[in-house]
């Protein structure tokens, strides 16, 4: 082992880690710290913190390092911005990695303002994380650098992962950062102490920040088709992506008396006990008149008292969600259609809601009207549906028409323009005259 005296580190075979050995009785005890870096050069700016903090004889700060406390990192950090290190010596340091994510996941639990969807797609997100991480899962949050996120985001690309699911995955890692670096302020805030600085180890020039996003619609051709491939039980729930533009899990939660109302012929999408529309807010949606018989047959037929769409083997819970896209996968494989995502002509359930959208514009609706009834902004509809109405802007600036007297210039006769060119030309040549 190397004395504290000596400047160089020296790398641990097992872990590939930088190590180094202090053996300052005088002022500590003896201290063995893994710098928790294979890079040299980052191990020796470390290490010469530490060896700034023996010459200092900082042992509070030593002591807290040795404890876990607090890491050399982060007193590095400190030092480069030239702050004391006695205002942070007694500061709790981070969490490791595992740990940070089972606290976000509690809070997202704890969260009314959470779906139960939110929840599970989070820890999904999050466990994936962790596994790819493997051991460094317990290292403390603030060790996870940019380039890992970038090597998981590469991982998961050769995993066969789809980009936009590359891009949840990633993104949710960074949501745990900014949580507990949001958490680590508030409670600097309240204690009166200097926060604990993180970096979210996010890089927007190299991670996926945008999603690519999925409009196919359904010719009404195939429209035909993939109602003639389901089956009765089935008929009306495909029927409301197709003729309402509902969601699939807006659909599975409908209730009879509650949210469709046939005497006033409206579905209504609003937050229930225990579950709530993606954007939180209520809307409602006309019964298209194509519709409405199949939602009275599927009332008398299929439904309960409790669920428009109920369970088969547990009448008391919608149906299951991935049990009917299965059932969907199967409709569309039936109706001779391509099935799944991963093809641009794939057909999901949420096809069915661009369709809806898709027709209602091809058909003259507004895309105000349309923004209304799928729930969303009417900048999003513009920027997802408005090409299929290229006209939507001619038609309002046609609205002028008829605001004022406009002078009718196949009015003007031939003399009057050709005398007005001639005073233009007359004009010219005295100009000339003048400047010369």
């Amino acid at each position: 082992m190397q004395s504290s005296r000596a400047p160089d580190v020296y790398k641990n075979t097992a872990t590939g880690f930088y190590e180094h050995d202090f053996r300052q009785e005088k002022i500590a005890p003896r201290f063995h710290i893994s710098y928790g870096t294979g890079r040299k050069d980052d191990a020796t700016r470390l290490h010469a913190t530490m060896l700034a903090l023996f010459k200092a004889k900082d042992v509070a700060t030593i002591e807290a390092i040795r404890q876990g406390a607090m890491s050399v990192q982060q007193v590095a950090r400190l030092v480069a911005d030239g702050k004391p290190l006695s205002t942070v010596a007694s500061a709790g340091a981070w969490p490791s990695v595992r740990a940070s994510v089972l606290s976000y996941l509690d809070w997202l639990t704890a969260n009314p303002k959470k779906s139960d969807g939110t929840r599970a797609a989070a820890e999904t997100q999050t466990n994936r994380f962790l596994e790819w991480l493997g051991d460094d899962a317990d290292l403390p949050l603030d060790m996870i650098t940019t380039k890992r996120v970038t090597d998981y985001q590469a991982f998961l690309i050769r995993d066969g992962y789809e980009t936009n699911t590359v891009t949840a995955y990633v993104w949710r890692v960074g949501t745990v950062f900014r949580f507990h670096r949001d958490t680590e302020l508030r409670d600097a805030q309240e204690s009166k102490r200097p926060p604990m600085p993180l970096h979210v180890p996010i890089d927007p020039h190299v991670i996926a920040t945008t999603r690519t996003r999925r409009e196919r619609s359904l010719s009404e051709a195939e429209g035909e088709r993939l109602l003639a491939a389901c089956p009765p039980r089935l008929l009306c729930p495909v029927a409301l992506g197709l003729f309402a533009g509902l969601r699939v899990d807006e659909m599975l939660h409908l209730r009879p008396g509650f949210d469709v109302d046939l005497a006033l012929g409206l579905i209504t999408i609003q937050i229930q006990p225990g579950w709530r529309p993606k954007t939180g807010k209520r809307r409602h949606i006309p019964i298209a008149p194509p519709l409405r018989p199949l939602i009275e047959y599927h009332l008398a037929t299929f439904a309960n008292d409790e669920w428009l769409t109920p369970s088969i083997r547990t009448p008391d819970l919608p149906f299951n969600g991935d049990t009917f896209g299965a059932h969907f996968l199967q409709i569309v494989a039936d109706a001779e259609l391509i099935t799944g995502r991963t093809d641009p002509k794939g057909v999901v359930y949420h096809t069915l809601r661009h369709t809806f959208a898709s027709w209602l514009i091809a058909r003259g609706c507004d895309l105000y009207t349309v923004a209304q009834l799928l729930g969303n902004s009417l900048k999003m509809v513009e920027t997802t549906y408005g090409h299929l109405s290229p006209d939507f802007k001619a038609d309002a600036v046609k609205r002028l028409v008829g605001a004022v007297a406009v002078p009718d210039v196949s009015a003007f006769s031939t003399t009057t323009t050709a005398n007005a060119r001639a005073v233009e030309t007359n004009a010219t040549e005295n100009a000339t005259l003048e400047a010369k």
